[in-house]
């Protein structure tokens, strides 16, 4: 996304349907992981905490599936 000239990464409700398409993510638009590593649970569950704790200050539309998502990956992972 552009916007005032800068360049922003988006983060969809789609890129939370699985910790996979989480970490595609991450990894495409975050310079901090190279393609070939995994990225650790414990990294994903601090990702995860800080969108939800960030998302509820946003003007989200469908806040609350948002929420529900974020809330059953951290369980995957915490059951993993």
């Amino acid at each position: 996304m552009l916007l005032n000239g800068k360049a922003y990464k988006v983060l969809n409700l789609d890129n939370l349907n699985s910790l996979i398409s989480l970490e595609e993510w991450l990894k495409d638009n975050l310079s901090l992981y190279p393609d070939d590593e995994k990225i650790s649970d414990n990294h994903l569950k601090t990702f995860l905490e800080y969108i939800k704790y960030n998302a509820k200050e946003q003007r989200i539309e469908e806040k609350r599936e948002w929420f529900d998502q974020i809330d059953g990956l951290v369980k995957r992972i915490e059951e993993r």
